[in-house]
Order: C-alpha cells, then sequence, then structure tokens
C-alpha cells in the first residue's frame, strides 16, 4: 500500500506503507489453503449427510403416518396392526427418492413393530395401535462420511385410535 506524504514546497511523494508480499510470504497462500479446505469441506460433507438422514427420517414419519391412516379404517385392533404393517411395507421401498429401498423385516435393516401401546389411555369405546418403524443407521447408512458423527437407529412412529367394536 502506498500513502502520499508532503514536504516543504508543497511536494508531494509516494511513500511505500505497510507490508507487501515479500520473498518471506510465497508459501503462504498454499498453507492457508492447506489448513481451511479440510475444515470447509467437512462443513459441506456434514450439511449433505445430515440433510439426506432428516430426508431418510421424513420418509420413515410419512410411511408410520400413512400406516395409521389406514388403520383407522380397521374395526379390531389385530386388523388394524395388519392393515398398517401392510401400508408401510408398501410405502418405505417407494419412497420416491430411492434412499430407503428396503422393507420391514425382523432381521433386515428396517423393523416395523405394531403394537397396544401401554401409555395410551383412550376413551370408552376405542383402543390405541400404535406403529413404530426402526431403521439401524449405523449398519447400513444411506451416505457414510468419515469423521461425522451419525445416529445409530433412526425412529419414527404413530398411534391411531380405533372404534372398538364391542363397545368396552
Amino acid at each position: 500500500a502506498f500513502g502520499l506524504v508532503q514536504t516543504s514546497m508543497k511536494r508531494t511523494k509516494m511513500v511505500k506503507t505497510g507490508r507487501g508480499r515479500g520473498r518471506g510470504d510465497r508459501g503462504a497462500s498454499a498453507v492457508e489453503f492447506a489448513l481451511v479446505v479440510p475444515i470447509f469441506l467437512v462443513f459441506v460433507f456434514g450439511i449433505i449427510q445430515y440433510g439426506t438422514i432428516f430426508l431418510v427420517r421424513n420418509q420413515m414419519t410419512e410411511a408410520a403416518s400413512d400406516a395409521a391412516r389406514t388403520a383407522v379404517t380397521s374395526t379390531t385392533v389385530g386388523a388394524a396392526e395388519a392393515a398398517a404393517l401392510a401400508a408401510v411395507k408398501q410405502d418405505l421401498p417407494n419412497d420416491g427418492a430411492g434412499l430407503m429401498s428396503a422393507t420391514c423385516s425382523d432381521t433386515g435393516p428396517v423393523t416395523c413393530v405394531p403394537s397396544v401401546p401401554a401409555n395410551c389411555s383412550p376413551p370408552q369405546g376405542y383402543q390405541c395401535v400404535q406403529l413404530t418403524i426402526t431403521y439401524n443407521y449405523g449398519a447400513h447408512p444411506v451416505l457414510a462420511f468419515p469423521l461425522l458423527p451419525t445416529p445409530s437407529t433412526l425412529t419414527a412412529s404413530s398411534t391411531v385410535l380405533i372404534a372398538d367394536p364391542t363397545g368396552a
């Protein structure tokens, strides 16, 4: 950088101020680049990985909600559980994004468990049915970038009230 200095007789001359890039600064840009780029890439890959995790979790929640809407039309708990399980088995592999191409199974990465939750207190004449979808993300990640922590499991559930035909 240069500055103006006024001398006697109203003459102005340019004087070098500050420090410019001299011979000792030659590799500074490369060192700065080498220090900043890995941190930047961790942020970029973290955004991609966690965005994918949120997408998969959203798909699981949507499948559980669809299963609950299907189970509402049932008249017994057993029929509601079967309808919810059938709906989620149909919905999960066809998620649109193609990320979770797995179906519910007892031993696979995705398990779907219909149940009557213990903490539900339905009004008179109704029963609760809950469908819980669990994805073993730690063993079967959609994306896996090293150095980024990820959840071991993703869980989504939906609870629905169905009318009890016995009226109990």
